[in-house]
């Protein structure tokens, strides 16, 4: 049973991660320039810094098990 849950579950996010993300709408219509990106002024850098330091803290196995590409389906 639980097998089959994965196997249902890993085939329904292939299917969404297929579709163009249009967002959350009411009806499926797009409202342009609802959320549109711009700076805020903080910066990434204390993330980054954290991010760095904990990925030299990994071993190897560790380090092939957390870091995928951006694009990555995982």
């Amino acid at each position: 049973m639980a097998e089959r849950f994965r196997q249902i579950s890993e085939e329904d996010e292939a299917k969404g991660l297929a579709e163009v993300f249009k967002g959350i709408t009411t009806n499926g219509s797009v409202l342009p320039g609802r959320f549109e990106i711009s700076p805020t002024g903080v910066s990434t850098e204390p993330v980054r810094v954290a991010a760095e330091k904990f990925i030299s803290t990994l071993s190897s196995v560790q380090l092939a098990r957390s870091l995928f590409p951006v694009d990555d389906v995982q």
